[in-house]
């Protein structure tokens, strides 16, 4: 396998990975050096680019959820009491 370097430093946080490219290495020393939070930003985003869902058709369908209740509220049609809601709830998470 060209290109892996077979090892990995045994001091690195990520030391289970067996083989790393020099490539990843660098990319993966670079992102450690940053801030904590700024590394936070690169995993989440590292995370969210492997998820394999389309945020955006996600995105949409949460938007026109909220746009269909937001109408409902305006125009006044009744919604379900908070109490109903809480009891109907409780009552699913004892029967699970």
């Amino acid at each position: 396998m060209a290109g892996l370097t077979g090892t990995c430093q045994k001091s690195h946080p990520l030391a289970i990975l067996e083989f790393m490219t020099e490539q990843t290495r660098s990319v993966l020393e670079a992102a450690m050096k940053l801030p904590l939070p700024e590394r936070a930003e690169v995993a989440a985003a590292l995370l969210a680019s492997i998820d394999g869902e389309d945020e955006g058709d996600v995105n949409a369908a949460w938007d026109a959820e909220i746009d269909r209740r937001a109408r409902r509220v305006l125009a006044g049609e009744p919604g379900v009491p908070w109490e109903q809601v809480e009891a109907e709830a409780r009552a699913r998470l004892r029967r699970d």
